[in-house]
């Protein structure tokens, strides 16, 4: 065993005697689905590999694979691109004449590929037929170079490294099997290295090689190493290379920093398989520093719910505080789904934590006639009083009196960084409410599109806060009376919409912005106004594009682009302007896209004042078909 490298015994060698130890899913047929085959007809190879090569040449070798059809000759499909190519459709690829080898199944075959670039790397594959008519799905794919060696071509990039737990002297860190040959194929091994500083590819002769064993994890999917010995309450920086059967490294893996502490993860299954049953379970258990990994399913209120209507499916309570919640796979399959019950999830308050990687949908939180004590805020979130950060998470389909899809309320720096939240229906914040907080809330790079308030904001509601929007898409969004996309009331100190895009909201009253001041101020008192800057806001409907009233209104207003409002483009009465605003078309590519084709004024180069301004909205140049 190579010390460093781990993993030795799961190294491969080539050989023909072996092909059947490669096997590999099939690709499932490139350029479109493969006929199905008739029973009898022969099964897909799934062992396909390079055996030897020359200049100019490859032999490819495989297992002729199963059929039960007793009169039939194997007809084999053999196609080849040079690597970085094979994007195209699988009749783009280059035919090589046809294989004739052995039909017995199970037996060696084998064929070589003449008339290739001498020390050119391609891409091969195939597929098969009894008939030459109903073909098989295609193969596994299978990169050689035309050279006496076969592989120059380096493993594909590591980029699931993940911290797993940690005590005061170790680390444990787990990945998803690598790939070789720039991502086809598997790794043969790999190599860990840490150091007290930044690993990458410029420092990674300098870290440490660790020789710790390298061995499958608690989850199959996974491999998993500790490395022992480190000092605590120090820092340390991990990274991976992979490697492959000619010793060939990858570049540099993602690098995870992690702290010699005691910590660990939760690993919770949909079939509740996991450390702890349910998500709520884990996050009872979990600790500062530690995180609840949940792997790819669905999470329902007949399988996660205790019953508790109240406080949601997932009750996050008072003062639990310092964990992660995050999602195995993404949002769109990890999905939570209270199935119209009660809210997705609660987060009562003093929080400090991260939720990240979820498809939060199915929530209700309605006002009942016969409890109205009774919780009605909030259908996929309710946050009160804390300081969560919601990241990369889908807001769907959720129904409640306020915030739909989002409600906080209270003290605390409440964000949402790359969320979607689109499809939700309240009376008021069809996607969003915020009220009664005075530390900053800030909405960054969300896209908000389709919700629905019966009476205002159909996008977002916010009352007595301070917040911010960034980099925000707002779309397609419905209030019944006022504040299609947005409503800002009660404004304080320094609220911001930057570099957002306002598109295709609808109401009544201010179908895009509606402003209000505070209706309790008194002479004297501090008067506070937003500032909107870099943002488009185009083609509204029905009432005019912004309004205020109660003396709320605008602070500075410079470098947006107001445009093609059904209701009126005008400002409102009192604002300051710095300069750089634009009444003109903003010349997206669709409205689909909501991107700034390349004569948009929208672009810095396009600005008739010059590139002052920087990108107006949130969507970068588009490509225009």
């Amino acid at each position: 065993m190579r010390d460093g490298y781990g993993l030795a015994p799961i190294r491969l060698f080539l050989s023909l005697s072996l092909l059947i130890l490669l096997a590999s899913c099939s690709s499932g047929g490139d350029g479109g689905p493969a006929t199905p085959p008739d029973p009898g007809d022969a099964l897909a190879v799934t062992n396909l590999a390079a055996v030897s090569g020359s200049p100019g040449s490859v032999t490819l070798g495989w297992t002729v694979p199963a059929t039960v059809k007793a009169d039939w000759t194997m007809r084999y499909d053999l196609r080849y691109l040079p690597l970085g190519e094979e994007s195209v459709p699988w009749s783009a690829w280059t035919l090589t004449d046809e294989p004739a080898t052995a039909n017995t199944p199970g037996a060696a075959a084998t064929h070589t590929v003449t008339g290739l670039e001498a020390d050119g790397t391609y891409v091969f594959k195939l597929r098969c037929s009894t008939d030459g008519e109903t073909w098989s799905e295609v193969s596994n794919a299978v990169v050689a170079t035309a050279a006496d060696v076969l592989d120059v071509t380096a493993p594909g990039q590591l980029t699931t490294l993940a911290f797993w737990s940690s005590t005061g002297s170790s680390v444990t860190l787990v990945w998803s099997p690598g790939a070789d040959d720039a991502g086809y194929g598997s790794a043969s091994g790999y190599q860990v290295r840490y150091a007290t500083s930044a690993v990458n590819d410029a420092t990674w002769e300098t870290a440490t090689v660790s020789g710790a064993p390298i061995v499958a994890a608690a989850n199959p999917d996974l491999l998993q190493t500790t490395i022992t010995g480190l000092q605590s309450g120090q820092d340390y920086y991990f990274a991976v290379k992979v490697l492959d059967d000619m010793d060939h490294m990858s570049t540099t893996s993602n690098q995870i920093m992690a702290r010699t502490e005691a910590r660990r993860t939760f690993y919770i299954k949909a079939d509740g398989t996991g450390d702890y049953r349910t998500i709520e379970e884990g996050i009872y258990a979990a600790g500062t520093g530690d995180r609840i990994l949940v792997a790819a399913g669905r999470y329902t209120w007949s399988s996660q719910g205790n019953g508790d209507v109240e406080h949601g499916m997932i009750w996050i309570q008072r003062d639990m505080t310092g964990w992660d919640l995050v999602s195995e796979s993404g949002p769109e399959a990890t999905i939570l789904d209270a199935e119209q019950e009660a809210a997705v999830i609660f987060i009562q308050g003093y929080n400090e934590i991260t939720i990240e990687g979820f498809t939060i949908t199915g929530g209700v939180a309605l006002e009942d006639p016969l409890d109205p004590a009774g919780r009605n805020v909030g259908g996929g979130i309710t946050s009160h009083l804390n300081d969560a950060r919601i990241v990369n998470c889908i807001i769907t389909g959720n129904e409640a009196f306020q915030g739909g899809g989002v409600w906080h309320g209270g003290v605390g720096e409440f964000t949402l960084i790359d969320c979607v939240i689109k499809g939700n229906q309240a009376e008021v914040g069809g996607g969003v409410v915020l009220v009664n907080s005075y530390d900053r809330i800030v909405l960054r790079n969300c896209d908000i599109r389709g919700n629905t308030a019966s009476v205002s904001g159909g996008g977002v509601f916010a009352f007595n806060v301070v917040t911010t929007l960034e980099g925000c898409v707002v779309t397609d969004n419905t209030a019944g009376d006022r504040g299609g996309a947005l409503y800002l009331g009660g404004l304080n100190e320094d609220c911001r919409l930057e570099n957002c895009t306002i598109v295709a909201n609808q109401a009544p009253v201010a179908s895009a912005l509606r402003l209000s001041g505070r209706d309790d101020i008194h002479p004297g008192d501090p008067f506070f106004l937003a500032d909107v800057r870099n943002c488009v806001i185009a083609f509204n409907t029905d009432g005019a594009a912004m309004e205020t009233i109660n003396e709320g209104g605008l602070g500075n207003v410079g470098c947006n682009l107001v445009f093609g409002n059904a209701g009126g483009n005008d400002w409102p009465t009192v604002y300051t302007d710095v300069g750089g605003n634009l009444n003109l078309d903003p010349d997206f590519c669709s409205l689909a896209t909501l991107a700034p084709g390349p004569t948009s004024p929208c672009l810095p180069a396009n600005h008739p004042d010059g590139g002052g301004c920087g990108l107006i909205g949130a969507v970068p140049v588009g490509t225009c078909q």
